[in-house]
């Protein structure tokens, strides 16, 4: 695979160069991506939402800053280091932009979403919380018929995690504080005067976040646990006068810098870093705004942070921790749960694997039942006609019911390969430990270089049918094999026993496993081998078709919308005149304009689907799979995109986009500001998630 890989890597590197990137109009990718997440934001701020939901997008919110100061930000400030030297920039809108500007501009714009944040929570969250009959008290003045509770509470449990130091003291340790771990900064003054900081951890990691009160009133209360320790700080530090507590938390730079490992299997530099990812750099010291100045620049020099690490925030941090919030009051505070819909064809069977003989299925998560995927591995573990398994693993749920069934499978005498792609940023450890045990039970498994991530989400059943031929039952996807997330990630999974489509899957894995050196394909879009070249063949045709009086037209849903060359295609097809409609959640890197739409729909369940539709003159054809429309997938990753050519699928997946396209109540378009500007107008209202599920129901006869 690698020789093959290299060899494309030269021609793609021509393609990329031919685009006169500064000339492009862009936008920075990271700063696009906070626009994304101030999406987010916007959801738990409409009050249509259920408020124990919109507790719960406070949280994504808050989770999603928080991977972003680790990844993305630790980045620049990596990129800033170089700079000082190589005098590097970064590509944007209208040219380039330094990294410490970007720095800046990153930090000004998290500042302003901030301060959004913070009043959303005390201006309309707690408030709405409180009118629904739950008090998320945010103070240590406890109410009296709560503190009999709250300091038994604080001695049984909390004070053994507790461990306050002085760090300016003689004979104590230098300041170290764990990675994204919640402490107490303390204000301390002496007998004599003296000022001194005190540090005192908040235990989250050990118990839950919040502590629930006895009722009052009928009305629910809920404490913060760091509120409790705040109550208690005398005893902690008996000798000093306290002048005040300030929240303070480090986010430490999530790269495991592997290409840094001179020695090891790209195994064993893994496991090496992963041991180094909560001792890394400093990418966010997080602090409480309120915070005396001599205070925060202590702590400056104690940790030894730059200026560009000090990030002012609110009185609480980790405000994902709201996930863990209890909904006492019933199921009416939250959207309801869709039962999720049963395949027809699959149930008359009776089984998945003679379903697919029958007929190509189309599956849609979460709006049906995800354990069908289950089944088609569990057949194939039990089945005497399926004789291997070949499957590609990227993020596997912690207690991975797929993975038990590969190793049931290679326990019953089956040939199983897995790929498993250990560097998943964040997913690593889960990986490898499950890389371990299939290995420990005789299953072949293959890992990715050291610079190439295999991300495509494939699956292969070899075997055998009645009559002895060879049979192959291929599942293509557009998300992992994660029964976890697939319980709130809105994607497609296609089931084929199409001779064409499975014989060049079979081809492709042998190739990803590295089994052969050379790949060609005719009808799957592989990167590496074809895919860049083939989507830039589709985007061509639309041009022709315009430039001969016909209509050109292309609808193409992704996450994420960054590479510059496939950009300029895309800018050269809207101004030829193809009505370009693009659906893209998260980074975009485009800006709009004639001709071309720019979408991103955040609702309930998170958009996670790749598909590309091209009108071909009246002859649609769809792809569908696993790769963005950015750098890291076209050029650094192997994916695979798969023709749709069965019409009731093409049928199932056309409505699920014309929905999405219509949507008047979740959508809104991108501007060239990237400012998200909400779809409203007078049309019946369209929510594309709800109504989807609604047609899959009826389509399905249930």
């Amino acid at each position: 695979m690698i020789k093959q890989v290299e060899k494309v890597k030269e021609s793609l590197s021509q393609i990329r160069s031919s685009v006169k990137k500064a000339e492009l109009d862009l936008v920075e990718r990271d700063l696009s991506w906070l626009k994304f997440n101030q999406r987010v934001l916007m959801e738990a701020q409409d009050p249509s939402v259920p408020i124990f939901e919109r507790v719960k997008f406070m949280a994504i919110y808050s989770s999603n800053m928080d991977e972003f100061f680790r990844v993305r930000f630790a980045n620049m400030r990596r990129m800033s280091r170089l700079a000082k030297y190589g005098k590097k920039k970064i590509r944007r809108k209208a040219g380039f932009i330094t990294p410490q500007k970007l720095i800046n501009e990153t930090l000004a714009m998290t500042w302003r979403q901030q301060e959004d944040y913070g009043r959303t929570y005390r201006e309309t969250i707690l408030p709405d919380l409180e009118k629904a009959g739950v008090i998320l008290q945010t103070t240590e003045a406890f109410h009296p018929e709560h503190r009999e509770v709250i300091e038994d509470y604080f001695y049984s449990q909390i004070l053994s995690f507790i461990s306050p130091t002085i760090p300016a003291q003689a004979g104590s340790r230098p300041l170290f504080l764990k990675n994204r771990r919640l402490y107490h900064a303390v204000d301390l003054v002496d007998s004599e005067g003296n000022t001194q900081i005190g540090i005192v951890n908040v235990p989250s990691e050990k118990l839950q976040r919040f502590y629930e009160l006895p009722p009052i009133d009928g009305k629910y209360h809920f404490a913060f646990i760091d509120d409790i320790v705040r109550a208690f700080m005398h005893i902690l530090f008996p000798k000093y006068r306290i002048n005040g507590i300030y929240e303070i938390k480090l986010n430490r730079d999530a790269e495991l810098y592997l290409e840094d490992e001179i020695s090891g299997t790209l195994i064993e530099k893994i496991k090496k870093n992963l041991t180094k990812r909560d001792i890394g750099i400093p990418s966010r010291f997080l602090y409480d705004k309120t915070m005396p100045e001599h205070m925060v620049k202590d702590l400056q020099r104690m940790l030894d942070l730059s200026d560009n690490d000090l990030v002012p925030g609110g009185r609480y941090h980790n405000m994902f921790d709201h996930f863990q919030l209890p909904n006492p009051l019933g199921k009416e505070y939250e959207y309801p749960k869709d039962r999720p819909i049963a395949h027809p064809l699959i149930e008359e069977a009776g089984s998945v694997l003679e379903a697919m003989e029958q007929d190509d299925i189309m599956l849609h998560f979460p709006y049906q039942r995800t354990d069908y995927i289950l089944r088609y591995f569990n057949e194939a573990v039990i089945s005497e006609k399926i004789k291997e398994i070949k499957v590609t693993l990227y993020r596997v749920a912690e207690n991975s019911h797929v993975v038990n069934a590969l190793i049931s499978a290679a326990r019953n005498g089956k040939k199983v390969t897995a790929f498993v792609e250990a560097k998943a940023r964040f997913d690593e450890e889960n990986n490898l430990k499950w890389a371990h045990k299939m290995m420990e039970e005789g299953i072949d498994v293959r890992f990715s270089s050291l610079n190439l991530k295999v991300h495509a989400k494939v699956a292969l059943l070899n075997g055998v049918d009645d009559e002895g031929n060879p049979k192959r039952y291929a599942f293509f996807g557009t998300g992992n094999f994660n029964e976890k997330t697939a319980m709130v990630y809105a994607d497609h999974a296609y089931l084929t026993c199409n001779d064409t489509l499975t014989e060049e899957l079979d081809r492709t894995m042998e190739f990803i496993f590295g089994n052969v050196t050379e790949l060609k394909v005719d009808h799957l879009f592989v990167a590496q081998v074809n895919m860049i070249q083939e989507f830039e063949r589709l985007i061509k045709r639309e041009i022709d078709h315009v430039k001969a009086g016909k209509k050109g037209r292309m609808v193409i849903k992704l996450n994420n919308l960054q590479d510059p060359y496939i950009i300029s295609k895309i800018y050269e097809a809207a101004d030829a005149g193809v009505e370009v409609d693009i659906i893209v959640r998260a980074i975009c890197c485009a800006v709009p304009r004639p001709n071309l739409r720019l979408i991103r729909i955040v609702d309930k369940y998170l958009e996670h689907a790749r598909v590309y539709w091209f009108h071909n003159d009246g002859e649609d054809e769809l792809y569908m799979g696993s790769a963005d429309w950015m750098e890291r997938n076209l050029y650094r990753r192997i994916e695979v995109v798969f023709p749709l050519h069965h019409e009731g699928s093409k049928k199932e997946i056309e409505k699920c986009l014309e929905l999405q396209l219509n949507d008047n109540t979740k959508a809104c378009l991108i501007r060239a500001d990237m400012s998200n500007d909400p779809i409203q107008d007078e049309r019946t209202p369209c929510r594309a998630q709800t109504d989807f599920y609604a047609w899959l129901k009826e389509y399905h006869n249930q």
